[in-house]
């Protein structure tokens, strides 16, 4: 998975916005924007990134109880996820 759509919801919490948000955007453009069989592979599909994107908002919501902040630098993961 991308890096930067999975740091996306990371840095929206910590500008003081909802980073559920990204997931939603990802949901609402991903459709409308997709290449299709032409499209090419240069990253995973908009709902495999949507879905990169939520599995980081249970992470935020931890960080956010532990530490008052989305600790990007402690909890996020480089690499697949997680």
């Amino acid at each position: 998975m991308q890096e930067a759509d999975r740091l996306t919801p990371w840095l929206m919490a910590n500008g003081g916005y909802e980073p559920a948000a990204a997931v939603r955007f990802m949901r609402r453009w991903g459709p409308q924007h997709d290449g299709g069989l032409l499209r090419k592979r240069t990253h995973a599909g908009w709902d495999e990134r949507a879905e990169a994107i939520a599995a980081e908002l249970p992470l935020i919501a931890r960080s956010m109880g532990d530490f008052a902040a989305a600790n990007w630098p402690q909890r996020f993961r480089r690499g697949t996820g997680g």
